[in-house]
C-alpha cells in the first residue's frame, strides 16, 4: 500500500481521509462475518479501497470517493 500511497500528493491523502471520516459511519461494524474481524482491519481495508478508487478515478473531492466506495461495497 505504501507504494500506491506514494502516488498520491498531500491534498489527495486529505481527501481519502475526509471520504474515509465520512463513510466510516455507514461501514462501522458492519463488516461481513468472517471478512474483516475488527473496526480497525475493517477501517485499513476502506482506505485501500479509497485509495485505489482515487488511482484509478483520480481523486478530486471527498464527497465523490465516498459515494463510489459506497456505491463499490453495496453492489458486491
Amino acid at each position: 500500500m505504501r507504494s500506491k500511497l506514494r502516488h498520491l500528493d498531500p491534498l489527495d491523502r486529505e481527501l481519502i481521509e475526509k471520504a474515509l471520516e465520512s463513510a466510516w459511519v455507514a461501514f462501522k461494524g458492519k463488516a461481513p462475518s468472517g471478512e474483516l474481524d475488527s473496526d480497525e482491519e475493517l477501517e485499513a481495508h476502506l482506505r485501500r479501497e479509497l485509495i485505489e478508487i482515487a488511482l484509478v478515478n483520480g481523486a478530486n473531492d471527498a464527497e465523490t470517493l465516498r459515494d463510489i466506495l459506497i456505491a463499490t461495497r453495496t453492489e458486491s
